[in-house]
């Protein structure tokens, strides 16, 4: 990725350091980090209305290096902030307002920012450029010239999947607050191995090109990855996040070859997922002999669906914590490289070789511990 934006002290910025990366239109990622108090700059004008330095920081101690924001982009973030908070509606279980509607104005337009609750204590922010609003991110961002940008190929994100304790009330808030529905499910007994399973259900907006995937933990003889992830992120919030890629082959190569310099690991995949009748169709049937060989080399997971074919790899968890990773991600749709929403599914003929791998990795740390 490349470094587009900044704000910091050198901005006038002296509540917190951020940067903003990017990889083609598809994808903003923001990495925030507060400034420690001891170093208390005397002018504390915050340039962001919805930034609260001391949440920063309680939610970083509680729930250490996270995902805290989801951004979507929106028509009318004070329609949409109003419909999700129940604002003027009847009934009761709306939504928890982080951050009202606030205008914040520019050199050239403005832009609306509101925000809710989502799950736990991670937020929605509703973004709403007005008036020509022609910004690299928020207002008060400055433009950053990256001097070794990156560019691996990566062009959007697929999907942000959620972790929680209870799955059907957070279905039934996305479906009141955002008018979601149910574009796929899964069940523990499609998703289980001998020790550990677990619920799922994809969430989508109107068009699908929102994909929100929530994860619950089904008992079982062991704690599943969920219940570690839930523990260890003092509660709910997002697990993952899938990056999608038109070729994960180059994708992957690139990000091998600096694999030594650190920050991130893959998840190994045995060599005998690979010997499977169902894989060796599928590979057979889709996909050219250099690519087969490829996908074996770098332990690439493939499944398939009526609509095309899914080629998915994980990352080990990035940070200090059993919690956040990434999944990179392409899909082939009826032997195109399209941009279909959900085109090859979500890996759910994966699920056993991915689950075995993770419960590799907790009875490594001895963490594959008795389901009570």
């Amino acid at each position: 990725m490349e470094i587009v934006a900044h704000s910091q002290h050198e901005t006038g910025n002296h509540l917190y350091s951020s940067y903003v990366m990017t990889s083609g239109p598809g994808i903003k990622w923001t990495v925030v980090a507060p400034y420690l108090s001891e170093f208390e700059h005397p002018v504390q004008t915050c340039p962001h209305p919805n930034f609260d330095k001391e949440f920063v920081k309680n939610w970083v101690v509680k729930h250490g290096v996270g995902v805290a924001v989801i951004g979507l982009l929106v028509d009318n973030a004070t329609e949409a902030y109003n419909l999700a908070t129940g604002v003027g509606l009847e009934g009761t279980d709306w939504a928890k307002g982080r951050t009202p509607p606030t205008e914040v104005k520019a050199e050239k337009g403005s832009m609306v920012v509101s925000e809710i609750f989502i799950y736990g204590e991670t937020i929605l922010r509703f973004v709403q450029y007005k008036d020509g609003y022609d910004g690299i991110f928020l207002p008060g961002y400055k433009s950053f010239k990256d001097p070794a940008p990156f560019d691996y190929g990566i062009k959007r994100m697929d999907h942000v999947v959620g972790n929680v304790w209870e799955l059907e009330p957070v279905i039934n808030n996305l479906k009141k607050w955002l008018g979601f529905h149910v574009f796929a499910f899964f069940t523990k007994e499609e998703i289980q191995t001998e020790y550990t399973s677990l619920n799922s259900t994809v969430m989508a907006n109107n068009y699908d090109t929102v994909l929100m995937p929530i994860n619950e933990p089904a008992k079982k003889k062991r704690e599943s990855q969920i219940t570690e992830f839930l523990k260890a992120n003092n509660g709910p919030g997002v697990q993952h996040i899938a990056l999608f890629t038109h070729d994960i082959i180059a994708t992957i190569e690139k990000m091998v070859a600096v694999q030594q310099y650190g920050g991130f690991e893959l998840i190994p995949t045995p060599a005998a997922y690979y010997n499977d009748p169902e894989i060796v169709k599928i590979m057979n049937e889709h996909l050219t002999p250099p690519v087969i060989e490829a996908v074996k080399k770098f332990g690439i997971l493939v499944d398939k669906d009526v609509e095309g074919v899914l080629l998915q790899i994980f990352t080990k968890p990035l940070f200090d914590r059993p919690t956040l990773f990434v999944e990179i991600i392409q899909r082939i749709c009826k032997g195109e490289i399209v941009d279909k929403a959900g085109c090859g599914g979500f890996g759910k003929g994966n699920f056993r070789a991915l689950f075995e791998s993770i419960e590799r990795m907790q009875a490594e740390r001895d963490m594959l511990l008795e389901d009570n």
